[in-house]
């Protein structure tokens, strides 16, 4: 079970939860619960990466991986807001 928890996180890049990975092993016929798959994830240190939608200069929404850092980096805010 692991090997196939492992192989369909990583086809879907690492953005698949354990509802997700549950459903696509359940359609390659594999009879999983949903506790074996979170353990599974568990015991293998997977988890689902968020994921944003960046609207693109052309207008058309861009997915891709949440890059966290930018989330958290107020500086150029700050440096409007009080005018530096």
């Amino acid at each position: 079970l692991d090997a196939a928890v492992r192989a369909c996180f990583e086809d879907s890049e690492g953005t698949y939860g354990s509802p997700r990975v549950r459903v696509q092993l359940r359609r390659a016929g594999r009879a999983v619960s949903k506790k074996s798959v979170e353990a599974s994830m568990a015991r293998q240190g997977l988890g689902e990466c968020h994921v944003v939608c960046v609207r693109g200069a052309a207008g058309g929404h861009v997915r891709g991986r949440a890059d966290r850092s930018a989330l958290n980096d107020f500086e150029p805010w700050n440096r409007l807001w009080m005018g530096l």
